[in-house]
């Protein structure tokens, strides 16, 4: 079963959540390690907001994490939500 966009978002946002806890990294040390926004990585880490590719592959670089690994969250949205 396909999962919607919030739910991939939110699912992302608890992955990169959870990689920066077993670092014990906080916003600011991964805004400053990746230079996006504080504003914006909170927004993303809370599922308000979709992440970009260019922030996902900056983050999973900062956290040495893969980036399959952050978007392992089940099915993916579908198509038709990933393209509105």
């Amino acid at each position: 079963m396909l999962i919607s966009m919030k739910e991939f978002t939110e699912q992302v946002a608890a992955k990169v959540r959870a990689e920066m806890a077993s670092r014990r990294m906080t916003i600011t040390n991964l805004s400053d390690a990746t230079g996006i926004a504080h504003k914006t990585l909170s927004r993303r880490l809370s599922g308000k907001s979709a992440w970009t590719t260019d922030e996902l592959y900056s983050v999973a670089k900062s956290l040495g994490a893969p980036i399959g690994q952050l978007l392992d969250v089940g099915t993916a949205p579908s198509k038709k939500e990933v393209l509105r």
